[in-house]
């Protein structure tokens, strides 16, 4: 039972990696050979709700965009279900942002609004990512203002806080495009020269 566990926990790293660090040719067979193992029983929620949000993102970076909301769907039913209150914020964010993709713009703002509702001060690590979102949000709605606000409120915070760097060109794109739509090209080139 344990190794089960820690199979899919090693997985779940290794996709991880995969989706961040390279070009995603060997996640599909890792996906194949973890996907029998996930169906045992003595698979602990968890570690299934661990691993579809690394699925998830898999599907959403590949373009697959139902597919993650799919994955992120089981994922919810799976948290809920077992009180894995503090994995939610995971599974909105994946959900969103292939909401956003999709197009269903409408759908992603009460999710994030959910988000925004249980996100509370001291959980300083997410409120980037969160942040991130809606800049997206905002600005596929055509709210340039609020969307460069909410990128440089998102940087700010990445800045403060001990945030990965293999993330921070994330924060950095967005803020140029953002900058961009408001037709700051000085702006947009500075964030992505930091970015590079």
């Amino acid at each position: 039972e344990n190794d089960l566990n820690v199979r899919v926990m090693a997985a779940s790293i290794l996709l991880n990696h995969i989706n961040w660090n390279t070009e995603g040719a060997s996640a599909a067979a890792l996906v194949s050979r973890i996907d029998p193992i996930l169906r045992k029983p003595e698979v602990t929620p968890l570690m299934q709700v661990w691993w579809a949000s690394h699925f998830s993102h898999w599907h959403f970076i590949n373009g697959r965009y139902a597919e993650a909301t799919e994955v992120m769907t089981e994922a919810r039913a799976i948290a809920e279900r077992y009180g894995l209150e503090h994995h939610l914020f995971d599974i909105d964010h994946q959900e969103a942002a292939a909401l956003i993709n999709k197009g269903e713009h409408a759908t992603a703002k009460a999710r994030l609004d959910v988000m925004e509702r249980r996100l509370s001060p001291a959980q300083r690590m997410l409120w980037p990512y969160y942040l991130h979102l809606r800049s997206i949000l905002d600005q596929r709605l055509g709210n340039r203002k609020s969307a460069l606000d909410t990128a440089e409120r998102a940087l700010a915070m990445v800045r403060e806080l001990d945030i990965p760097s293999l993330q921070m060109p994330h924060f950095l794109a967005r803020l140029a495009w953002a900058r961009a739509a408001v037709g700051d090209r000085q702006g947009a080139n500075e964030a992505l020269d930091e970015a590079i």
